[in-house]
Order: structure tokens, then sequence, then C-alpha cells
């Protein structure tokens, strides 16, 4: 991570740091957020995370579950903690309501060691409380509260490693035991990165992990037929309704994926370019599949499968993630990478597409301790397009 050193030296260690929670849900800080998060989150050589346009896709009043809820904590006229609840389109067993996603919820290294809020919570006035002594608690407290008042009964997050403890053991959030998890599969480049002697014989590695590709779509397409076509290109609203009406979940824990929801979420994002890859069958839109390549910083590059959604058979998944590995084989990227949960048909799919974890790569969601959360099933359909985080 990069930090700022230009606040470190004019709010010293030695100052007790006075910090104001601020409810921002009208974005009018939003530059001096995006200035703290790009500063301290963002490597230097890495795609930008964060613009003012991002967060008005994701928090304002144009999107398609409403506007959004932001939090952020100031000293010194400097943002220096934020905390975001985006409104999502939820499907809950069959019925569409508005839930929310909690994220960019970060707090600046300099605050660490001391610091306190101008202002106790009105949700607990304990001085030595969580909500009151950590930024990272303050914030996301407030932004659920916003959203809870407003009538959003699921709110769900995925959290990191770092922050997932704080969630479940002081914020009110439980784990839903999706058992979700992160599934990659590394190329050449990713190899020699790892083993720079490997680096001679590097055309002889290529030229293995080609043939082991094309020889994997080869048999692929046999499996799924010789009548499937795929192809780069945004399909009609009309045609991405009628997928969607056809494999829409009637149980469990979705997102509304309608065209609204492609279009928002993949074509509006201010910051970011997808690709769509879509499957035909005799003209027929049968599967839609979206990709992103992302520089993640110290010269590495990943390509993301972000969703997908496919119209009947079992195997469109393999002959896609075939169809997709192929054509970026000889794009520069570390690895391919997806979400799916650990067993299930798309996990096999997945792994007979030479995608593995790894131990700890565990992907939690977790959700606001709500009775209408407690009473969800443990059948999550979630991908990683699913949170706004790539």
């Amino acid at each position: 991570m990069y930090f700022a050193t230009s606040f470190r030296e004019e709010c010293p260690f030695e100052m007790e740091m006075i910090w104001t929670a601020i409810d921002d849900d009208s974005l009018s800080w939003v530059d001096k957020t995006v200035e703290f998060l790009q500063t301290e989150f963002c490597p230097a050589d890495a795609d930008p995370i964060w613009s003012s346009g991002y967060f008005e896709w994701k928090l304002g009043s144009a999107h398609p579950a409403g506007r959004g809820y932001m939090s952020i904590a100031v000293c010194d006229g400097r943002v220096v903690g934020t905390s975001s609840l985006t409104c999502k389109r939820l499907l809950i067993d069959g019925v569409e309501v508005i839930g929310g996603e909690v994220g960019d919820s970060y707090r600046s290294a300099t605050m660490n060691l001391r610091g306190r809020p101008g202002q106790l919570s009105t949700l607990d006035r304990d001085p030595k409380s969580y909500i009151n002594k950590s930024i990272f608690g303050r914030l996301a407290s407030d932004v659920r509260r916003r959203a809870e008042a407003d009538g959003l009964t699921i709110i769900y997050g995925t959290p990191n490693k770092n922050a997932y403890p704080s969630w479940i053991k002081r914020l009110g959030y439980f784990d839903a035991q999706c058992r979700l998890r992160t599934y990659t599969r590394p190329t050449t480049r990713w190899l020699l990165g790892k083993k720079p002697s490997l680096i001679p014989v590097r055309g002889i590695i290529k030229g293995v992990e080609d043939f082991s590709i094309l020889l994997q779509r080869s048999v692929c397409r046999q499996i799924a037929g010789r009548d499937l076509v795929i192809s780069e290109v945004i399909p009609p609203s009309v045609d991405i309704d009628l997928l969607w009406n056809k494999v829409r979940p009637t149980s469990g824990f979705a997102l509304v994926r309608d065209a609204v929801y492609w279009r928002h979420r993949y074509l509006q994002q201010p910051l970011a370019k997808y690709d769509f890859h879509c499957l035909h069958e005799r003209d027929k839109l049968i599967g839609i599949m979206v990709t992103r390549r992302v520089s993640v910083g110290q010269g590495r590059s990943v390509l993301y499968v972000m969703e997908w959604m496919f119209d009947g058979k079992d195997t469109l998944l393999r002959r896609a993630l075939a169809e997709i590995v192929a054509k970026y084989r000889h794009l520069d990227v570390d690895a391919f990478s997806l979400w799916a949960r650990e067993s299930g048909e798309d996990a096999r799919e997945v792994k007979r597409s030479l995608f593995f974890s790894k131990a700890g790569s565990n992907s939690p969601i977790i959700l606001a301790d709500t009775t209408a959360a407690r009473r969800l099933k443990n059948n999550f359909q979630f991908y990683l397009g699913s949170s706004d985080a790539v």
C-alpha cells in the first residue's frame, strides 16, 4: 500500500487527532474522498480503482436500485476514512427487493495510533465502544443505520481477510456460509515471474501451454456441439431479458440480472472496460459471459471472468472458459481468475477447465444480522461481478 507522507507531517502522532464523521450521501466530498483512496490504497502502476464518476455511478440517483450511502471521516480538512453502501436489486426466494452492498471501507494509516471522534455516535454514547474508537466501525455503522432506516433488510459484503473479523465480531454481521472460492488459472508469464531461471526456455514452455489450451478448446467444442457460436457482441436488451426470464432462480439469494443490470454494471461503469462474450445456438442467445483485464500493480495483470448466465447445458461454462483462455492466450496476463462455489456444477466445470483454488482462497459473503437475512437458505447465486470491487 502507498501512504501519503504530507498528512503524516501535518498530524503527528504526538498530537491527539480529532476526526469528524460526515454523512456524505450527496457526494459533496467526493473529490477529496477519491484523492484519499487513490493515494493510500491504489498501487502506482495499477489501473485506477476510484474516481468521482465511479462513485456517482454506484451511489448516484441514476443507479437502477436508487441512491446509495457514503460516510467519511475528516481530520484537519482531509478525508481519513470512508465507507459506502450501494443499493442493489436483489431476488430473494423469487421476490424482488432492494438490498445493499457495503464496500469502500478504508481508514488512513495515519490514524492508527491516536484519534477520537469529535462527536460520539448516536448508536452508542460510550466513548470506549468500538464504533466510537474505530473510524472503520463508526462509518460502517453509520451507512448501515441510514440504509436500514430506509427499509433495507438484506445488506451483504465481501470483505478481505483483514477486515472480516471486525465485521463479524464487532459490527453485527454474520458469515453466510456460501463457501465461495477464488479459482485461478496461472499462465506462463506467472510461472516465469516465480521462476526466472526458466526464462531461457520460455518458448518451449509457452508452446506446451498453447498446445494444451488449443487441445482443450477442441475437445470442448466437440462436447458442446458444432452449432454453437461465441462472439464478442453486446446483445439487444430484449434478448437478455428473454434469457434472464428462463434462468431466473425461484429460491435463494441472487441479484436481478435483467438487461438493465448488465448494461448498468458493465457498459456504464466509467472506469473499466468489460468484454461481452455471447453464446448463440441457431441465432438464439443462450449465454453471456463478461471479462475484464486489470493491471493490479507490481507489473502484474489478471484477466477476470466477472460472471456468466447460461441457459441449459452444463457444459456451456466449460466451453465458454475454453474459448476465453484460447482467445487471450497471447495477452500478457499472469492469470485468469473467477469466483465460484467450492462444490456443485459450476465448480466441477471450472476445475475441468484447469482453474484451481488454493488453501486460504475463500471469498466470504457476510450479511447484516437481521431477521430477513437469518431466514435466507444457504443457496447463493454469486459471482465476482455481484460485487462492485472489480
